[in-house]
């Protein structure tokens, strides 16, 4: 009688011990980390772009796309190598000031005190500015610029080097510069719908933290969801 009671009350053993050995525990996507990224970073950028008119789309376009190529680099590290990895983050740097703005020549010629001299000279004029600027000091749009490629470049260092999986803790750190990127311009410029663009840029962070988790069967009613909400 005891014996049998005991069996009874044991869970089954086969199909559902096999599930659990099919499913690993750390879910790690990295095509569906750079869609993420790409989407909350793609929404940061129109955001920081409403600081400026004319809006600089193309050069913020061409800053995410570093972030992304780092993100996908450090996702392809072990075939690249640590090497070739920290090559493209110290190419995306020089990259990154060229696309702000700073001469061409400049950058290829490493010419960092008149450089440096420079963007001083825009961070000193940034106080007296108003937003969206449209005034005709260069300067203090590449400064613009240059503060949202240092945060999409943090975003995209962060998973270029990240070591090992990319856990909760990490993923977080990661979405933090794009998130400022996204609501800086808003303490600046007033949204035209504040609670819609929160919304949205909820739906994209929890995107972002964890949509690696979905499963590819469910991934479609999620994103039906989210769109009806």
């Amino acid at each position: 009688m005891s014996t049998g009671a005991q069996i009874a009350v044991l869970p089954p053993v086969g199909r559902r011990g096999e599930r659990s050995r099919a499913q690993p525990a750390p879910t790690q996507r990295p095509l569906m980390r750079l869609v993420a990224v790409g989407a909350l970073g793609l929404y940061g950028i129109l955001r920081w772009a409403t600081m400026l008119s004319p809006a600089p789309t193309w050069r913020l376009l061409g800053l995410l796309g570093l972030c992304l190529a780092l993100a996908a680099a450090g996702a392809l590290r072990p075939v690249l190598g640590r090497g070739v990895v920290a090559i493209a983050a110290i190419l995306s740097v020089l990259a990154m000031f060229a696309l702000s703005g700073v001469p061409l020549a400049w950058v290829v010629h490493l010419r960092i005190a008149v450089t440096a001299s420079w963007i001083e000279g825009g961070v000193s004029a940034l106080p007296g500015v108003n937003v969206p600027y449209s005034g005709i000091n260069d300067w203090v749009r590449v400064v613009v610029l240059l503060g949202a490629g240092l945060l999409l470049l943090d975003t995209g260092f962060m998973l270029a080097f990240v070591p090992g999986g990319l856990g909760d803790l990490r993923r977080a750190g990661a979405a933090l510069p794009l998130i400022a990127l996204a609501v800086i311009p808003a303490t600046l410029v007033r949204p035209q719908l504040p609670y819609l663009q929160g919304v949205i840029l909820f739906a994209l962070l929890a995107l972002l933290m964890w949509g690696e988790r979905v499963r590819r069967d469910d991934l479609a009613a999620v994103l039906t969801l989210g769109a009806i909400v």
